[in-house]
């Protein structure tokens, strides 16, 4: 055991909670939604739950799903400014920067989130240490090279 019991750790629907390149997914509720982010070894976060939907780290890199909120400049009949969710897969690396945006921006309706909990999800797979497949809408394939650079 690397650290203490937590309730908050995320498992794959294969494997239980594991640290994978010192890092380890947990989950937090905010508001009725949950967000994903990372934690170390010491059981501290390093990377915030910040994300909607998170994978654990493979060779350095994470594929995530981040949401953004656009203020759209003006106001409703009730008086509310009117503002925009959308949504990106990206991949990060451990220290929390983008590496590749994999698809998006895809629009997010935050109020259904926090009533049925639906968040996005994550489309795409390593195919290997460098390359990831994504699946796009008419179910073809992206395929992307994180060593491009």
């Amino acid at each position: 055991m690397v650290i203490d019991f937590r309730n908050d750790l995320v498992a794959t629907a294969t494997k239980p909670p594991v640290f994978s390149n010192g890092l380890c997914l947990f989950k937090k509720n905010t508001d009725g939604i949950t967000y994903f982010g990372y934690i170390d070894k010491n059981g501290k976060p390093v990377i915030p739950a910040e994300y909607l939907a998170a994978t654990p780290f493979e060779n350095g890199y994470a594929r995530v799903i981040k949401h953004y909120k656009s203020d759209m400049g003006g106001t409703n009949a009730l008086g509310k400014n009117i503002v925009k969710y959308s949504y990106n897969e990206l991949v990060i690396d451990i220290k929390n920067q983008s590496v590749q945006h994999l698809r998006g921006p895809n629009n997010l309706l935050f109020d259904r989130m926090k009533i049925q909990q639906n968040p996005p999800s994550i489309t795409s797979v390593f195919i290997n240490e460098n390359l990831i497949a994504v699946k796009e809408t008419n179910n073809t394939y992206s395929i992307y090279n994180l060593k491009k650079q």
